[in-house]
Formats: structure tokens, C-alpha cells, sequence
């Protein structure tokens, strides 16, 4: 084949193109970040109702009280129980396994944890924490993560210690009576 036979691209079609590829990967880029937050936004709120179904199994299964602590500070959560020895003082303990000590997504924080205790006034702490006892009943809770624009809340039953995730904020604390599985 002569040379004259062959073609290639000029200067100006591959600067054309490279600005064009530059143009959509300037409109791919943020939706991409958005998709990421969002991802990390619905795997903290998963990993935080996991917790609180890891803590009311624990619980019942090991008939002892267990909890589930927040901190808003540091955007960490864990299980703790109340081992043997320490269950008289009030101390707790962190559970080793899969509900250790935890950290929210990049960008997501905890809104501020509607918690309500039926047991008498709690420590100061008690904000941030979620009792579940062995019986299987619990504080009744809504724990709510956020990145700033969307939200999803945790709902802890107080009767039967059963946790729920919802996409949105949840107006009024769940009382003995609500009916999860109506919700799902």
C-alpha cells in the first residue's frame, strides 16, 4: 500500500476529540462523587441496624443487658454488654466480633438520637445510649444519619427490642404497640 493511500488524523480532529472526551468527563465526575456519598450514607445506616440487631440478639441470647452506644462526636458506634462481674457496677464491656467499635462514612454524621429510656433517670450518658435488655425489650429509639441532604433513621421498638431502617426522618418515638412488619 503507498503512502498516499493511507489516511490519518489531523491535529485539529484529535484536539476535538480530547475536548469533547474532557466535556463529558467534566459531567460524569460529580455524579460519580454524589453515587459515592450515597453509598456511604446507606452503608453506615445498614451498619448502624445491624448493630442494634446484633445488640438485641446478643442480649437475649446471652441474658445479659447489652447496648448500643453512639458517639456524635467521632461518628462511631458499638455493642457493649455487661459481663458477669461487671453487670452489678453498670460497667459495660465491648463486644468483640462483628458490631465492634464501628465509624461512619466520609461525610456522614448522626443527627441528634431521640432516645427514651423506661428504666429511672439514666446517667448523663444515657443520650447515647440504646439499652436492650434480656427479655428481648429495648428503649424505645430513633437513631438518624445523615450526610446533609438525605436521611435515614433507625427505629428501635421498645416492646420488642426489634430494629427497623427508613429512608427519611421519623416524627414521634415507636410506642409498644407499633407494628413493624406494616412498615416493611
Amino acid at each position: 500500500m503507498s503512502s498516499a493511500g493511507r489516511r490519518a488524523f489531523t491535529l485539529v480532529e484529535i484536539m476535538v476529540v480530547l475536548v469533547l472526551m474532557a466535556v463529558m468527563l467534566t459531567m460524569a465526575v460529580p455524579r460519580y462523587a454524589g453515587s459515592i456519598a450515597s453509598a456511604n450514607l446507606r452503608q453506615s445506616a445498614r451498619r448502624l441496624l445491624v448493630s442494634a440487631q446484633y445488640a438485641r440478639n446478643f442480649a437475649v441470647t446471652h441474658r445479659t443487658p447489652t447496648r448500643l452506644r453512639l458517639d456524635g462526636r467521632s461518628g462511631q458506634f458499638m455493642v457493649e454488654f455487661a459481663s458477669t462481674e461487671h453487670e452489678k457496677s453498670g460497667q459495660f464491656e465491648p463486644v468483640d466480633g462483628p458490631c465492634r467499635r464501628q465509624t461512619l462514612g466520609k461525610g456522614v454524621r448522626f443527627s441528634p438520637p431521640r432516645i427514651e429510656s423506661s428504666r429511672p433517670a439514666q446517667a448523663k450518658e444515657s443520650d447515647s445510649v440504646v439499652e436492650f435488655e434480656p427479655s428481648g425489650q429495648a428503649d424505645a429509639a430513633v437513631l438518624e444519619v445523615t450526610d446533609g441532604s438525605v436521611l435515614y433513621s433507625v427505629i428501635v421498638v421498645p416492646e420488642s427490642g426489634r430494629a427497623i431502617l427508613v429512608s427519611g426522618k421519623v416524627q414521634q418515638l415507636p410506642n409498644d404497640r407499633q407494628d413493624l412488619d406494616a412498615q416493611s
